[in-house]
Parts: C-alpha cells; structure tokens; sequence
C-alpha cells in the first residue's frame, strides 16, 4: 500500500497529524518504518521544498538527491536514522533522534560515513562477510571487526577506511530506549547482562550494548 493514516505513521515521524488524512508509506528496504521515513515525505511534509508528490518526484529527477553518497529516485525510498543525506545545494545532513525519538537533519560535513556492523558471516575461500546497519553488506579480508562496531566508510566509493571500536572509552549515540537521542562516553561493560554505564559530561546513565552506535568523539 502505497499511502497510510496520518494518524497510524510511526511517532518517529515529524509529521503534522491532523493537517491530511493520508501519508506515504515506505517500501521495503533498509530500515523499519520507526527507524525511517520515505524521501517523498521528507522533502515535502518535514522540509518543506515541494507541495506535491508530483513535485517531489521532479526532484528526484534531477539526480541531486544522495543516500549514502547514492542517487535516489524513489520517492517511497526509507531514510533513515544514521544515514547521510545529499539535498543538493541545501547541503549534506545526516539523520538523527531527537531525544524524543523524533527523525530529524542535522548538518553533516564530513565525506564518510559511520555504518555499524550488525553480525558476520563465513563465505567460502575464507572470506568475511560483515552485514551493516542499514541492510548493506561488505566483504572483507580479515576478521578484524566486531559486532556493534562502526565502520567509515567512504561516501564517493563506499570504501573502507577505518573504524571505531565498540569499548569503555568510546563515545557511543544511543539509538533507541528511554535515552534515545543521547551521546556519551562508555564508563563500563557488564558483559553478563548486557547492561552499559555512560557519562555525560557529569551526568550517568544506562542503557543496553544493542541500543548503542560507535561515534567519534
């Protein structure tokens, strides 16, 4: 189905409620419809740069709009949290929570970017396949990475070039949970129940190791 009720779209959505009926649902892809929301709502209902599904398709046309350094056309495509975005001359953003849980932009500079490493898979001739955040995957050599690190890679080529390591000392983004949305550095790892401990600033707080995302400090 290509539309839904305003009023069932998921409450990461930044949209108005009661200003229309119907909203575009996303198609199937690399997020679930609470970790992203379709380009064609984005542009038009969240930024406000078309009034129109027809506009918006006009747009994309244009092959200006990136996801991840890629040319999208689908209006329905997901954006979602993490994922760097190209809008032309609007500038390159990266999608984030608020502490709310609400999607939003945030201005993005750098010409990486970071994909967490969700699991690793064994294929034949001794080579890893490492299955990304994001739906992605990525072959590679050596067995050098771990579940919950974050990869950088490059948006023109998507190549590796580094990584950040999920460890105390690191600065994590909390994806999910009742502290979604924060950012703070790991005290402590209790590898029995999972559980983290995170300072910010002056401030701690837990939350589980599933719910973190490795971020430069």
């Amino acid at each position: 189905m290509a539309h839904l009720k305003r009023l069932n779209a998921p409450r990461s959505w930044p949209v108005k409620r009661k200003a229309h009926s119907w909203v575009t649902s996303p198609v199937p892809g690399a997020h679930s419809a609470k970790e992203g929301i379709p380009l064609r709502s984005l542009i038009r209902d969240v930024l406000g740069h078309a009034r129109t599904a027809k506009e918006v398709t006009h747009i994309l046309k244009t092959r200006k709009i990136l996801v991840n350094g890629r040319v999208i056309t689908d209006s329905r495509f997901s954006v979602g949290a993490m994922d760097v975005l190209d809008l032309g001359e609007e500038g390159r953003s990266i999608v984030m929570f608020t502490n709310k849980g609400k999607l939003y932009l945030e201005p993005y500079s750098k010409d990486y970017r970071l994909c967490r490493v969700e699991g690793k898979t064994l294929l034949k001739g001794g080579k890893i396949q490492l299955n990304l955040w994001g739906g992605s995957n990525l072959l590679v050599q050596k067995d050098e990475y771990s579940t919950g690190d974050s990869l950088k890679l490059e948006l023109k080529d998507g190549k590796l070039s580094g990584k950040i390591e999920l460890k105390p000392g690191g600065m994590v983004y909390v994806l999910s949970g009742n502290s979604v949305g924060r950012t703070g550095k790991i005290k402590n790892i209790d590898e029995k129940t999972k559980e983290v401990v995170l300072e910010d600033g002056k401030d701690e707080f837990k939350t589980q190791v599933s719910r973190l995302y490795p971020v430069e400090k």
